[in-house]
């Protein structure tokens, strides 16, 4: 199952929707006022889209750590 992210806009009618997530088969992950992170399918994302309209439903995004930088050598007493 792939991850999402629901972000609140300022217009939704629909403050909290935990529960309308869970009803439609999605595991919520975290939950905040205005943001959620979600585990389902495509299809209960695509569905989550069409009944919170004012929501804001994305596949989450991850990104990897960037390598340290080299390290520069030292300058011999200059």
């Amino acid at each position: 199952m792939a991850r999402f992210t629901l972000d609140r806009g300022e217009s939704a009618h629909i403050s909290d929707a935990t529960e309308l997530i869970r009803s439609v088969g999605a595991r919520v992950i975290a939950a905040k006022p205005r943001l959620a992170l979600i585990e389902s399918t495509d299809f209960v994302a695509d569905q989550l889209r069409e009944v919170l309209r004012d929501w804001r439903v994305t596949r989450e995004v991850t990104a990897k750590i960037p390598k340290p930088r080299p390290k520069l050598p030292r300058r011999n007493g200059k």
